[in-house]
């Protein structure tokens, strides 16, 4: 589950303790149960004041994340916070969304990062790729891998700090010497219009493990459908995938 940033700190420097109580209370009760809690520190949404002060790509949205971090990082029971901690999350191929290039979310990251293993508890932390299965088709080698560096291999990288990359894979997207082309004729899509590529998990998988040398979580995976048979068809295949991965030897921590 994520923490809404929105609701701990709804104006800027003033923490709801209200907020960090219900938290809190989640975090309790899953340690109660025997139940390893995953926490996101940001999933998409942001405070209404901190977009206004220019969002991610302000000069002090390091610190404001860090601050934020930290405040909300002492949420365990004791001595036991949170196992798994992630920050920000949602980087990588649709960093359009954040506004902000990799130097800067490396930034709030790592600030992340030293909030979260400064507080209570021996807190594992990483964040959350979107990784796309980019693929070469006929002719687009080049292109292909300039777009994997950029939009994943590049990521990736800045995860060899962390105990952990998580991996969001829907999909795969073919690179031809032009740029990206669609699915290929007669394949079936998704009601997001994305290719149904069940294969593209285990792939992004592999490739995160082996580009970035620390465990893998799969935190995102499946299709868009009203069609029962294709979702179950869809995951059967992608679970699969990542089973071979698994014997294989690739560190997956979780589904």
């Amino acid at each position: 589950f994520s923490l809404e940033w929105s609701r701990i700190e709804p104006e800027h420097g003033a923490f709801s303790r209200a907020a960090l109580d219900h938290y809190r209370r989640m975090v309790g009760t899953c340690l109660e149960h025997g139940v390893t809690p995953v926490v996101t520190y940001c999933h998409f949404t942001t405070p209404r004041w901190f977009a206004a002060a220019g969002g991610w790509a302000a000069t002090d949205a390091p610190d404001r994340f860090g601050r934020f971090a930290e405040r909300a990082t002492p949420m365990g029971i004791g001595d036991q916070a949170p196992v798994t901690g992630g920050a920000p999350g949602e980087e990588g191929y649709n960093m359009g969304l954040m506004g902000a290039g990799i130097e800067q979310m490396a930034k709030i990251h790592r600030k992340g990062v030293e909030a979260i293993k400064a507080g209570p508890g021996d807190t594992e932390v990483g964040w959350t790729l979107a990784v796309v299965d980019l693929q070469p088709a006929d002719g687009g080698e080049e292109r292909w891998q300039e777009a994997r560096q950029r939009a994943t291999l590049d990521w990736l990288e800045v995860s060899r700090e962390d105990n952990w990359v998580g991996v969001q894979t829907y999909t795969r997207e073919r690179i031809g010497p032009d740029g990206k082309i669609g699915p290929p004729e007669g394949a079936a899509v998704t009601q997001t219009g994305w290719e149904g590529y069940p294969e593209a998990l285990e792939h992004t998988v592999r490739l995160a493990a082996g580009h970035a040398g620390v465990p893998v979580l799969v935190t995102e995976n499946g299709m868009a459908t009203d069609d029962d048979e294709a979702r179950i068809s869809y995951t059967r295949g992608a679970l699969q995938g990542l089973a071979r991965a698994v014997d294989d030897g690739v560190d997956v921590r979780g589904y």
